[in-house]
């Protein structure tokens, strides 16, 4: 419960980030619609606490969907495939997190940095693999050409995504694990001034 004000804080950053993204016209020609920190946030928040690391992917995507579709008209929203695709996003970073607790990694900083790489890319290529490849594969489109479109697709949310996951280690000591931020040391600088 301490670190509730951390996850708020957390998610609420990521989160309008993500927004802002998502909200920017998916024709550009540098199409930075899947250009988030999202990963990054989940896998830091995840390593401390699988709970809030399951909430950052799954509130995101059913927030951003919903505002998506409501507010800006921009996409029919599903309910089951929006609970589907949020609940696998929330899933697959919290069974990566113990990749980030491996002592020998962990031991340095550049180890630090080199497991979020590693669970960042895992991540974004089980994502791609499983809503891009086998959900649609299930409805009955070809296996091939999905396969075909998903490895362009993943490689370029791959170049999107992996510059933020490596600020993970950067996440997780700032606000993750940042005991400043705890809503007991928050009310103490407030008392103190």
């Amino acid at each position: 419960m301490k670190k509730t004000t951390n996850f708020l804080i957390g998610f609420i950053a990521q989160f309008l980030i993500t927004l802002v993204f998502r909200l920017v016209p998916v024709g550009m020609p540098i199409a930075p619609m899947y250009f988030s920190p999202i990963t990054a946030f989940q896998l830091s928040f995840s390593k401390v606490n699988m709970v809030w690391g399951f909430l950052f992917g799954f509130l995101n995507i059913m927030i951003v969907n919903l505002i998506r579709t409501y507010m800006l008209g921009l996409e029919e929203f599903s309910l089951g495939y929006t609970l589907l695709y949020a609940s696998i996003f929330g899933i697959i970073p919290c069974a990566l997190s113990p990749l980030l607790r491996i002592r020998k990694l962990n031991a340095t900083i550049a180890g630090r940095y080199i497991s979020y790489f590693i669970a960042g890319f895992i991540g974004i290529v089980l994502y791609d693999a499983i809503t891009g490849v086998l959900i649609p594969c299930v409805q009955g489109y070809p296996f091939g050409e999905l396969f075909a479109g998903q490895v362009a697709w993943t490689t370029q949310h791959s170049l999107w995504n992996l510059p933020f996951v490596i600020l993970g280690p950067l996440i997780e000591t700032g606000i993750a694990k940042n005991k400043k931020l705890q809503l007991d040391a928050l009310f103490a600088r407030f008392k103190a001034a």
